[in-house]
């Protein structure tokens, strides 16, 4: 099925390849919500619209439910903001509060540190200010000092988040404050949640139980930030196997809770996301780390196979593809040579031979980034069918004790 499948392709490929061109375009920028919708087998309850385990390391995905499905992120967007931020400045800079950095927000958004125009702090200040009470003036003041102007920070946003492989996500602002055009989805923000806990710097803020701010206007002998997710400061219980939590809170009117939560076990890292949630976050949250690390070593092992067996094939493509091409370039000296004779013959076989190497090269580029496209596809659905096995025995291995248990009373 499958090679009637890739030679249908390739006859499509070789008929019209501007056709291809803007199919294969069409393809890869929909979002794959088919495989988020596979994934959803009900081996984790889940209340929240969206949420998605991903080990850190691989970034294997080892359950989601509507993974790649565009939502408001409200302050989870934080951590994005964060990563731009120590990427382009040292952390002892004086950063300036300006006027719209404190008061260009939106209405009942807060101000609980009493930030003021004139306020200075130093980059790490706004950071913890940002990351642990989610700052609004914080985040807007870090985005005016790292780029000069909103406008170009979002840029940088946007830039990062396409560099990370963020290929759905739109941001419009670097607070998550709402807006219509701010969008993403929570399998984009588990790779920016992994690149955010490599960096040493925000690992230590995202893990942060408290921090103390120096004086500023309103508050001449400092302030004392306190974390506002629940599993690092103690409101929620967290496993006593982890040996580290780190994270970021989100909430607004039209994204709901949103929720990020790094930990780690026995040298394994697993980032949850949870988005569009109704107050179930935390129990929600809770549930994904717990099969993911349930599950760990059967899934992320699978996938790690797959992905030498994916490797593999694509070497074996590009093989194809220079031979393909080494037989173009003698085609076009055969043409070369035959075309001497007449002037006019010579440039047009130039020109038709030089055609034919480049749509060949597309014709290969494009075949190879469908076929990626479905091999990712196939891994998810063998996952899929290891999960649903795997579900499977544990339902029977409950019914043969239940069974046993009945049987001796």
């Amino acid at each position: 099925m499958r090679e009637c499948h890739e030679k249908k392709w390739l006859g499509v490929l070789a008929a019209c390849v501007m056709f291809i061109g803007m199919c294969a375009q069409g393809v890869l920028a929909q979002p794959q919500e088919s495989a988020a919708e596979n994934k959803e087998s009900g081996e984790v309850s889940v209340a929240s619209q969206s949420g998605l385990v991903m080990d850190a390391k691989t970034q294997t995905v080892l359950y989601e439910k509507n993974g790649e499905r565009l939502y408001y992120p409200a302050s989870i967007t934080k951590l994005l903001t964060a990563l731009v931020v120590v990427k382009n400045c040292s952390l002892d800079e004086t950063v300036i509060f300006s006027h719209d950095a404190v008061y260009d927000v939106e209405d009942g958004s807060g101000n609980n540190q009493g930030f003021e125009a004139g306020d200075k702090l130093t980059v790490e200040e706004c950071l913890y200010a940002m990351i642990l009470e989610s700052s609004n003036p914080a985040a807007n003041a870090l985005a005016e000092h790292t780029s000069g102007s909103m406008d170009k920070f979002v840029y940088e946003m946007n830039e990062t988040a396409k560099e990370l492989g963020c290929r759905h996500s739109s941001f419009q602002n670097p607070s998550g404050l709402n807006d219509k055009m701010q969008e993403t989805t929570a399998y984009d923000m588990a790779l920016i949640s992994c690149a955010v806990f490599e960096n040493e710097a925000l690992r230590e803020i995202c893990s942060a139980r408290t921090y103390q701010l120096s004086p500023t206007l309103n508050q001449p002998e400092g302030y004392l930030l306190q974390a506002e997710h629940k599993l690092i400061n103690g409101e929620e219980t967290a496993d006593p196997q982890w040996d580290f939590v780190g994270g970021k809170t989100g909430y607004t009117s039209m994204a709901g809770n949103t929720l990020v939560t790094y930990v780690e076990e026995d040298g394994r890292q697993l980032v949850a996301v949870v988005m569009k949630s109704d107050m179930t976050h935390y129990e929600d949250t809770r549930n994904l780390l717990e099969y993911g690390f349930k599950n760990f070593d059967a899934l992320v092992k699978a996938d790690t196979e797959e992905e030498d067996t994916d490797e593999a094939d694509a070497a074996q493509t590009s093989s194809q593809t220079a031979v393909s091409t080494q037989n173009s370039e003698q085609t076009q000296k055969v043409q070369t040579k035959t075309g001497q004779s007449l002037s006019a013959l010579k440039m047009a076989g130039y020109v038709t031979a030089g055609a034919a190497v480049v749509i060949l090269l597309v014709i290969c580029y494009l075949y190879r980034k469908i076929q990626k496209e479905k091999r990712r596809q196939e891994r998810l659905m063998r996952r899929r069918r290891r999960v649903q096995k795997m579900r499977r025995q544990q339902e029977e291995e409950y019914r043969l004790r239940h069974r046993h248990r009945r049987s001796g009373s």
